[in-house]
């Protein structure tokens, strides 16, 4: 098995089928798919099971309501593949997406690969796949990634493959609304090599009540305390150059606070 491809599921009934389909859709079949029902009230959980039915590579985790952290994090567990990637349930990918980042984590030796998203609402975002370019980097030069404009791309877990061992002894932060940010930097810093495409491979779609749109005030302290701990971090692994610029970052995220 070269990929598994965890989608967590909470209430996505309306998008559900749309997100399977396209992993389904795959160039790529080697994949392992595997769907966390995070305690669903909405039936999701029996799409789910309905789903599976239609393609054996489909596997169905029902489990008690944790969180989006929990979910990946319990997804890892019985993920079988090399290569691992998360895909949100209301979103959507190319059909290209498992192929070119694995091409590019297999061409190059890599731990992760990343490519580039798009946000859509009613229209589909036009996915792009071609030679474009790449940029080949180690894990400490793929954090410099995470300032300026390129962050979000960096930061995001969605439009990622990674190697599975890095997650041997990382987990997602449960209980955070940004787990993302929070595990990000630790991901290349234990990565040797990073593989950043410039190919659009995922569709981010702008839910009206998503959680990203909601919560704001907690957003903005779960963000503060991973700030610091970026920091924290950093100093303890003296890795000076990163600790001063996540510690300028910290201060300005007060300023703004």
């Amino acid at each position: 098995m070269k990929v598994s491809a965890i989608v967590p599921v909470y209430n996505v009934k309306d998008y559900l089928e749309r997100c399977v389909k396209r992993i389904i859709a795959q160039t790529e079949r080697n994949i392992q798919i595997i769907l966390v029902d995070d305690g669903s009230t909405d039936g999701s959980g029996l799409i789910c099971d309905k789903l599976a039915e239609t393609d054996d590579r489909i596997n169905v985790l029902h489990k008690k309501n944790g969180g989006l952290s929990s979910a990946r994090n319990f997804g890892i567990q019985f993920a079988k593949g090399e290569f691992i990637c998360f895909i949100d349930s209301d979103d959507i990918i190319s059909p290209y997406y498992v192929e070119h980042l694995l091409y590019l984590n297999e061409k190059h030796g890599c731990d992760i690969s990343v490519g580039r998203y798009a946000c859509f609402d009613k229209t589909e975002p036009i996915f792009r796949y071609a030679e474009q370019e790449i940029e080949i980097i180690n894990g400490k030069q793929a954090i410099n990634k995470l300032f300026g404009e390129s962050y979000v791309t960096a930061t995001i877990a969605c439009n990622k493959l990674y190697k599975k061992t890095l997650f041997d002894d990382l987990k997602y932060p449960e209980g955070l609304i940004n787990e993302d940010e929070a595990l990000a930097y630790r991901l290349y810093y234990k990565a040797n090599k990073v593989a950043f495409s410039s190919n659009i491979i995922y569709g981010y779609y702008m839910r009206a009540n998503s959680i990203t749109k909601s919560r704001f005030s907690e957003k903005n302290f779960d963000f503060l305390k991973i700030a610091w701990e970026r920091c924290v971090f950093f100093e303890r692994n003296e890795e000076e150059k990163y600790h001063h610029l996540f510690l300028k970052l910290y201060c300005w995220t007060l300023l703004d606070f």
